[in-house]
């Protein structure tokens, strides 16, 4: 007998595997050219937010096998956030583009920090504010013991002295349905394989924010 409810499961995440492919910048507000024009020789401070400590394991019917406590513990497997890595590249390149004075604060801010807060907060020009909004590790509905790493971010380039966004961009990254990871693949080693899926991922979206958000 069929397993409706597993079925459901399944047909849900081969529409999402189908549709969510690749890397992809979204939600973007482009650096427009009148503040780029401004950018030279100022100072830019980098935040990130404070990065989850569990990955999410996310099943086509219900097998925990893999995961049994269905997600992985980050702070055992120094595991790093693939969004910090993202906002590091991106203030590097703004730095070698423009002659920014950049400073990178290494203790995560607080989630509900808001715009205003940190204008107040920091003494430079521009704030770099990054974000994991999700992640998960995603079991292809077909190939049972093979993984997926999904995950979106978000950067946010603030301007201090009105505490507005001038330039946003989302990424929401699916590592290719055919580079799927085997859980042993995935944790051996002190999680050898995830460490790099998530390198390649972050590398992935640095390049779609750098092109379509802040026009390089």
């Amino acid at each position: 007998m069929v397993n409706l409810s597993s079925l459901k499961k399944s047909m849900s995440l081969i529409a999402f595997a189908s549709l969510s492919v690749g890397c992809t910048a979204t939600d973007n507000i482009q650096l427009s050219q009148t503040d780029l024009s401004l950018l030279d020789g100022k100072s830019v401070v980098f935040v990130s937010r404070e990065l989850p400590s569990f990955i999410t394991y996310i099943t086509a019917g219900g097998d925990t096998s893999d995961f049994p406590q269905g997600r992985i513990n980050l702070n055992e497997l120094n595991v790093q956030s693939p969004t910090n890595t993202v906002g590091e590249k991106l203030v590097a390149d703004l730095t070698q583009r423009f002659g920014l004075n950049a400073t990178v604060v290494n203790e995560p801010i607080t989630l509900d920090n808001n715009e205003t807060f940190l204008a107040a907060r920091y003494g430079a020009d521009y704030i770099l504010d990054s974000e994991i909004q999700s992640w998960s590790i995603v079991q292809q509905p077909f190939g049972w013991g093979r993984y997926n790493l999904d995950y979106s971010s978000q950067v946010r380039l603030i301007d201090t002295k009105t505490a507005k966004v001038i330039s946003q961009g989302s990424c929401s990254n699916v590592i290719e349905y055919n580079e799927g990871f085997s859980n042993q693949t995935l944790l051996d080693k002190n999680a050898k394989g995830l460490k790099a899926v998530i390198e390649k991922a972050a590398d992935k979206c640095f390049e779609e924010l750098k092109r379509y958000t802040f026009n390089a």
